[in-house]
């Protein structure tokens, strides 16, 4: 008996069979490692626009607050302690602080302004002034071109109510992967965003 007779080989409808299987596999861990990768870069995008948007109301509320080497926000109904207004054209918040941390109002030097100056497209940062009254060139950028355009809009913008129960800042702050919402719209699963709110109270300003 000839030894050719034992040899067995793969027809050809078994190696397409083979192939097709093969390629089924492939498919589907290339299909798994895609979703995988997918959700893994929104948490990334998500987790760094809630960390801006936390930096920036933590920044805000320590500067009202005030700390050990100075006082917060200080001011009354006939000085607001706190003023929308513009730099250059852009939204700005302008803060006066007890700088001598005196707990009262002085006039400047003695007390000083700081501001939050929001850049708007394409830069989508905050600007802080940490110094205003006798520093005005001088300026920090402390938000990675996160913020949205609603930290200046109405009626998102920062706003303070001064009554004899609560002094307080309210402000509501909205970070975006992508502010410019183009070509994924802000708040897509894509490019998402956050929105926090804060009511921050202010020990040194009086409502009378």
């Amino acid at each position: 008996m000839s030894p050719l007779r034992h040899l067995k080989s793969l027809t050809l409808i078994e190696l397409i069979i083979s192939l097709v299987l093969m390629s089924i596999i492939v498919g589907a861990f290339a299909m798994i490692d895609s979703f995988c990768y997918g959700h893994l870069l929104i948490s990334m995008r998500r987790a760094q626009v809630q960390q801006e948007a936390s930096f920036l109301v933590g920044h805000i509320t320590r500067s009202i607050v005030g700390s050990s080497d100075r006082g917060g926000a200080i001011g009354d109904t006939i000085n607001p302690p706190i003023a929308m207004t513009t730099i250059g054209g852009d939204t700005t918040m302008t803060v006066w602080i007890d700088y001598n941390g005196n707990g009262r109002r002085d006039a400047s030097p003695a007390d000083r302004q700081i501001a939050y100056r929001y850049r708007s497209a394409p830069n989508y940062e905050v600007w802080y002034y940490p110094d205003l009254t006798t520093a005005p060139g001088v300026y920090e950028v402390i938000t990675q071109k996160k913020i949205s355009p609603d930290f200046g809009n109405d009626p998102a913008q920062p706003t303070y109510v001064l009554n004899p129960s609560a002094d307080t800042l309210e402000i509501q702050v909205t970070a975006c992967w992508d502010p410019d919402g183009n070509p994924d719209a802000c708040g897509s699963p894509k490019n998402p965003s956050i929105r926090l709110f804060s009511r921050i109270r202010m020990p040194s300003v009086s409502a009378n």
